[in-house]
């Protein structure tokens, strides 16, 4: 499957299975026989947040989606399954387009100096609007939809935050500034990894959405950061980077590299 990292491994789902150490996103395939599925529970809470089962052959499950929530296992449908084939992963939610909110805020209030935000949200604009730009610190939102940058025509502009439209905001002069933290969460996704790589010396943290959609082709580029926490906790994953310091954010729910 294209978007699952099993950074631990892969493995068939047998009677003998042992979760392996250290604690790593694995993938499971198992068959859905009443016996291999009550295995797979008992296994599931030794299992790294970002771990992935798919069951070969689904027939004997029930068909209802929410089956293994009890277990932080969540319905998957990524690209590549095959046939009839049914996956979860396992995560704490689907946080869905805020599931980024706790790491950034994190590495906001773990530095001093200016942000900036590529890709305007719901969630990111007016939590960094107070948690920055009200407390005095430069806040630069730049995003490709009209729309978005009108969403928040009402929010206070000023000295201190600034909405910039850019077709692409990887291109952005921007991206020439340092900032204690840079934000990754544009469209087009493809361009991320641009994104990423000019701010690699300019950024104290650099804080990417959406790092399991392979689609970006983004991996190598995160992994080539020397300071780095992959954050599976809840979907989409969430990566904070850095080239000097490193990611000590005390508290905070992640699976390391």
């Amino acid at each position: 499957m294209r978007d699952a990292q099993p950074i631990g491994g892969m493995y068939q789902l047998t009677s003998s299975f042992v979760a392996p150490y250290p604690v790593r996103p694995v993938l499971l395939y198992c068959a859905s026989t009443p016996e291999l599925v009550d295995m797979f529970k008992r296994v599931a809470p030794a299992l790294a947040y970002g771990s992935v089962i798919v069951f070969m052959t689904p027939d004997g499950l029930p068909t209802e989606n929410d089956i293994f929530t009890d277990i932080s296992f969540r319905y998957w449908n990524p690209p590549g399954l095959q046939g009839k084939e049914r996956c979860w992963i396992k995560a704490s939610s689907d946080g869905g387009c805020g599931s980024h909110l706790l790491y950034l805020l994190a590495a906001v209030k773990a530095t001093v100096g200016p942000v900036l935000e590529l890709g305007c949200g719901d969630s990111s604009t007016p939590a960094l609007h107070e948690e920055v730009a009200l407390a005095g610190r430069k806040l630069v939102s730049i995003d490709n939809n009209k729309t978005w940058l009108e969403k928040f025509e009402s929010v206070e502009r000023g000295l201190n935050h600034t909405f910039v439209f850019e077709s692409d905001p990887a291109e952005s002069v921007w991206l020439n500034e340092c900032w204690s933290v840079a934000f990754v969460d544009h469209a087009p996704g493809e361009s991320r990894r641009k994104a990423v790589e000019r701010l690699r010396d300019r950024a104290e943290f650099i804080v990417v959405h959406d790092t399991e959609d392979c689609g970006y082709a983004i991996k190598s580029t995160l992994a080539s950061f020397p300071h780095r926490r992959n954050c599976r906790f809840m979907r989409p994953w969430t990566s904070i980077l850095s080239m000097t310091r490193p990611i000590d954010l005390d508290g905070l729910p992640g699976d390391g590299q």
